[in-house]
C-alpha cells in the first residue's frame, strides 16, 4: 500500500503516528530512566500516560479522550534485551 491510496484524514493520523514512533525512539534513554518497567503512551509527540499496568494506561487514555488507535504504546523494560540470532 502506498500513501497515495490512504484517505487524507487517515494519512495525517498515520504521519502523526510515525512521528510519535520517532519521538519515542529519539527520547528512549530519558523515557527508560523515567518510566522503568512501565507502559508508556505517546500521542502528538508527548507522553500522555504511563503506568506499570497496561489497563491503567488504557484507562488514562480513555479519561483524557486520547484515541487508542493513534497512540504509540510501548513497554519499557529495565532489563536489557536478549537477542538470539
Amino acid at each position: 500500500m502506498t500513501t497515495e491510496s490512504i484517505p487524507a484524514p487517515d494519512l495525517a493520523a498515520f504521519r502523526q503516528f510515525c512521528a510519535d514512533v520517532e519521538y519515542l525512539d529519539s527520547h528512549w534513554d530519558q523515557v527508560a530512566e523515567a518510566y522503568p518497567d512501565s507502559y508508556v503512551a505517546v500521542y502528538k509527540n508527548e507522553i500522555v500516560a504511563a503506568d506499570e499496568t497496561l489497563d491503567e494506561v488504557l484507562a488514562e487514555l480513555d479519561d483524557k479522550a486520547v484515541p487508542r488507535a493513534f497512540t504509540v504504546l510501548q513497554y519499557v523494560s529495565s532489563k536489557p534485551a536478549l537477542w538470539i540470532v
